[in-house]
Order: C-alpha cells, then structure tokens, then sequence
C-alpha cells in the first residue's frame, strides 16, 4: 500500500496569500483546506506555485 502525505502546511506565505485572495479574508486556512482532502499537501503545492509565478 502506498502511503501519502495529507497535511496542511503552516506558515508558508506564498500560500496564505493565495488562499486570502481566493476564498477571502474571513476563510481560515485550516478550514478551507478540508474540502482539499485527501490531497491537502498537493493543493497547497499548487497554489503556492501559482503565487509564486504571479509574483
């Protein structure tokens, strides 16, 4: 069986923008990424590649 990892990283920048700028101001990281399951760790890569190509 193949294991992966399925968290959500914490104080990484380029990702709190981005998620702010998506779901708003008012949405919380923690609870945003619950709809990421079971691939919260590749939902996070992605957006902080996408911040960061827009930086």
């Amino acid at each position: 069986m193949r294991h992966t990892m399925d968290v959500t990283p914490q104080a990484e920048r380029r990702l709190d923008i981005e998620s702010t700028r998506l779901y708003g101001p008012s949405a919380t990281l923690s609870d945003v990424s619950e709809t990421w399951r079971p691939l919260r760790s590749w939902a996070a890569v992605h957006l902080r590649a996408r911040r960061h190509e827009m930086s």
